[in-house]
């Protein structure tokens, strides 16, 4: 798993440098390209794809209205969820970086052919699957597996 951390945090400084020159940091680059991808989503379903916590997510959405890239109103079907919605300014930024985010995309991929990208993502897809589904494992079990690391199945 710390393979998976280093990539994400390798592929973070990536894009805040590609970002910076707009203001913009990458989690915030996700929440705008989120927020157009979805069209009006809750905060509850960007905390949920986004994957970080509501507490940083809400302080960061509060700023990024402070900002004026995004809007925020109650929702009308539950008073309770808070629907995020692009500024125009939001839309403006979130235009003019998507070309510099897709390039930094592909340039991941320069290395492998089209089958082996579409091998490696299916691959990686069934991965997330099998995360999804295991639940939280026991101590005992835990250490069961790390001690059975290798051995035949």
């Amino acid at each position: 798993m710390a393979h998976f951390a280093r990539i994400e945090r390798q592929h973070q400084a990536n894009a805040n440098a590609l970002l910076k020159p707009h203001g913009l940091k990458h989690l915030e680059w996700r929440i705008l390209a989120l927020t157009d991808e979805l069209g009006d989503p809750t905060l509850g379903q960007i905390v949920d794809l986004v994957v970080i916590e509501r507490t940083t997510i809400g302080k960061l959405v509060e700023r990024m209205v402070q900002r004026g890239w995004l809007t925020k109103e109650r929702s009308g079907a539950d008073a309770r969820a808070v629907k995020v919605r692009l500024a125009p300014a939001g839309q403006r930024v979130l235009r003019a970086t998507v070309p510099a985010m897709i390039a930094l995309m592909e340039s991941y991929s320069q290395a492998l052919d089209s089958g082996q990208f579409e091998s490696f993502m299916s691959t990686l897809e069934q991965y997330g699957r099998q995360v999804e589904r295991s639940g939280p494992v026991t101590r005992l079990d835990a250490m069961a597996a790390i001690f059975s690391c290798g051995k035949a199945r």
